[in-house]
């Protein structure tokens, strides 16, 4: 069973709020074979996460603000909303420079014993001042061959239908919820 763990200051129901994409894609995690409680990114296999391709990403986690949390890997839809390809790119050059020295600190709580995931509202605030509400779904993942951590995503609420032409200028900022998803081992 999946249990989200709740900030204090959210009374939200296990779940709620999140989306049957949202749970799909857990699913989608839970099935990677395992051989302890995070799978290797040796297992992932892109054609499992056919219907998530669009939206999905990878994060590789380091040490150091300076290069915390590089993009691998982002979906079509995710690039095109954005304006930009970001892989490559540090994660935390896109958040707003006063939140940059504790960016990404809860995404190495993915890794604590038990391992957890972690569903959370954000904003994509665009350089022309427009802002679209999204929700990023993450778990960890991990290259058994070398110890690299990797978070594994899907960023839902990212809409190329509007009429909002993005050019690569934009910064995310906190949405107000942050739930950690247990993920039974």
């Amino acid at each position: 069973m999946t249990a989200v763990f709740k900030n204090p200051s959210n009374d939200a129901s296990p779940d709620a709020g999140r989306s049957p994409t949202s749970l799909a894609f857990q699913r989608a995690w839970e099935a990677i074979e395992k051989t302890g409680p995070i799978p290797d990114k040796a297992q992932f296999r892109a054609e499992r996460f056919a219907a998530f391709l669009p939206i999905i990403f990878l994060l590789e986690l380091n040490a150091g603000p300076e290069n915390r949390l590089i993009v691998r890997l982002a979906g079509e839809r995710f690039r095109s909303g954005l304006g930009l390809n970001p892989t490559g790119e540090n994660y935390i050059d896109y958040v707003a420079r006063e939140h940059r020295p504790n960016s990404g600190a809860s995404l190495f709580s993915l890794f604590d014993t038990p391992p957890r995931g972690r569903w959370v509202k954000k904003t994509l605030v665009h350089g022309s001042g427009f802002r679209q509400d999204i929700t990023l779904t993450q778990f960890p993942m991990i290259s058994k061959a070398d110890g690299q951590r990797f978070v594994i995503g899907i960023a839902e609420g990212i809409r190329e239908d509007l009429r909002h032409a993005p050019d690569g200028r934009f910064h995310f900022e906190n949405g107000g919820t942050d739930l950690f998803i247990d993920i039974d081992t």
